[in-house]
């Protein structure tokens, strides 16, 4: 007579086990991911299925532990060597006071501006006549590379206060912690500012609430915690939310930071348009009539600096987070003159620097404008920022470990013996391990 195997047994039950087990916690990752605001989440789902997506979470999860205790054994001194000759040259060239000058500096983060938009002009009439006005009066940067990734618009954020390349396909806010990454916003609380964000979603939207914090801004302002009685497409409106930030800059006791992060100009671009009851006229043409309402928006604001006394005491820069993706269709619709185009320039133009009105061509990135900031005040830069100063002719550093300039208007790749991501993945998690030991 055959003997019938037991249905069950202790390798059954501690397999049941160990699946309901992961099951659980993935589920949980899930919603927390979700809860954070992940935006890729439901097209991962769409793609695999629910089931696929939660081994996918086990599995970056894994890797993630892997990656980590590998990079802790990895031989540091190329990145130092790196980080030290960026360091030199930022030094050599540098038009540092020798006396820390307090005044305060706002960041304005455009969202999805291409170069080219700022000083074409469409039916006779400039685009952003506001813009192109403040970059022929005071420093305007003609070649800034988009050098952003999987995070887009956080990663420019992280690029403009990090110094660092964002690490390809993984949006840094969602998936790193920021807790111990020297920073733009802790390098200024330490030398006396008041330091905020502003933005117009919800917290909870990229995960930047928790970003922000761990990021060093003493206070971040979200759609919860502000009026939000205008609100055009994915958020407050831009107009209103610069007009709060000047607000809060304006009642600061002490110097301030202040990095107001602009959303009105979003894809599809249809928003403004539809604020104002205008129906859709194409992608094209709404984007140009967002690209105006962004300009009086910031047109608007400088008024409200200049009634409030705040224009001549402070250090004001203006970028896009990054282009539009739309620059060479806008190209064949504007009217450009001698403007140089290629798709990945984005606008940064930064009032109250020495020696202006002035134009910097060489290639710039992002990751430049703590450099340039902290430098014009007198304040060291941290160790770990990677940015090159005003007058640095060092090519930018890319996420993918390439070296870029331009020439003859267009941007030039250069391969380099550096792992963009492995630098910034070893600045997140070991910071002191990337100082040079005296």
């Amino acid at each position: 007579m055959t003997r019938l195997k037991p249905l069950v047994t202790p390798f059954r039950i501690w397999a049941i086990s160990t699946i309901l087990c992961l099951t659980f916690i993935a589920t949980n990752l899930v919603e927390w991911r979700w809860v954070q605001g992940r935006q890729t989440n439901n097209q991962v789902v769409n793609r695999i299925g629910f089931i696929g997506y939660i081994a996918n979470e086990i599995q970056l999860s894994l890797k993630s532990f892997r990656d980590k205790k590998e990079l802790l054994n990895t031989d540091p001194q190329p990145f130092l060597s790196f980080l030290n000759s960026v360091r030199s040259e930022n030094e050599y060239t540098s038009e540092s006071p020798t006396i820390p000058v307090k005044k305060n500096i706002i960041f304005i983060q455009l969202e999805s501006v291409d170069y080219i938009s700022v000083n074409a002009k469409h039916n006779g009439e400039k685009v952003m006549p506001f813009l192109s006005q403040l970059g022929n009066s005071h420093t305007n940067f003609s070649n800034v590379i988009d050098i952003t990734n999987a995070g887009r618009s956080t990663d420019g954020e992280f690029l403009a206060i990090a110094s660092l390349p964002p690490v390809p396909n993984t949006p840094i806010y969602q998936n790193f912690d920021l807790s111990i990454l020297p920073s733009l916003p802790r390098v200024l609380n330490k030398a006396g500012y008041y330091t905020f964000s502003i933005h117009g979603n919800k917290g909870t939207y990229w995960n930047r609430e928790t970003a922000h914090d761990q990021l060093g801004y003493q206070e971040s302002f979200f759609r919860d915690d502000l009026d939000d009685s205008e609100i055009v497409g994915w958020g407050i409106s831009d107009k209103s939310i610069l007009s709060q930030a000047a607000e809060k800059i304006g009642t600061a006791n002490q110097p301030t930071f202040a990095h107001i992060i602009l959303l009105s100009n979003h894809h599809p671009y249809q928003y403004v348009p539809r604020s104002r009851g205008m129906p859709s006229k194409g992608i094209l043409m709404d984007h140009i009539s967002s690209l105006r309402y962004v300009d009086n928006s910031i047109a608007f604001f400088f008024s409200k600096l200049e009634s409030l006394n705040l224009i001549e005491n402070s250090i004001i820069a203006i970028y896009s987070d990054h282009e539009s993706s739309l620059a060479k269709r806008l190209a064949s619709k504007l009217e450009l003159a001698d403007i140089p185009c290629f798709p990945k320039s984005i606008p940064l133009i930064i009032c109250g620097l020495q020696n202006e009105p002035q134009t910097i061509e060489k290639a710039s990135a992002l990751s430049d404008l703590p450099v340039i900031v902290l430098e014009s005040i007198g304040i060291e830069t941290p160790h770990t920022f990677s940015g090159n100063s005003l007058n640095s002719t060092r090519p930018i550093l890319n996420p993918y470990g390439q070296l870029m300039s331009v020439i003859r208007n267009e941007p030039s790749v250069i391969p380099s013996s550096i792992a963009a991501q492995d630098l910034t993945r070893l600045a997140l998690i070991n910071p002191d391990g990337l100082k040079q030991q005296k």
